[in-house]
């Protein structure tokens, strides 16, 4: 896997050391780009917890994982969720299952590389 890409400018240190630790010690078959967005210009719904911040394909090239703007333990709670999502996922999809033993099993292993940083 090649580097994940990340907007960095607008992100906080500690999400980038934890964007690190999750290439290097989860590999994901295809790149990941980590992206800041805001709720309300993607949805104009301000309401709406975070849940809608998912994984995307982007043209079966890379995951895009979408980080809500503001609030870091959002943030650090959704890179964890969605990068288990890309280690779970084949890069064929032939495994998209959402929440089931590959991804309880890839979220375990991705939290205790955040938690240990």
């Amino acid at each position: 896997m090649q580097g994940a890409q990340v907007t960095a400018q607008l992100m906080d240190r500690s999400v980038l050391r934890m964007v690190k630790r999750l290439e290097r010690y989860c590999p994901t078959e295809i790149p990941v780009k980590v992206i800041l967005k805001d709720r309300a210009a993607l949805y104009g719904d301000t309401d709406r917890k975070h849940d809608h911040y998912r994984v995307t394909v982007e043209a079966g090239v890379s995951y895009v994982i979408p980080l809500p703007c503001g609030d870091l333990h959002s943030q650090k709670d959704t890179l964890v969720h969605e990068w288990a999502h890309c280690v779970a996922w084949k890069a064929d999809h032939s495994e998209l299952q959402d929440h089931g033993t590959a991804w309880g099993l890839a979220y375990a292993t991705c939290y205790r590389v955040v938690i240990e940083d």
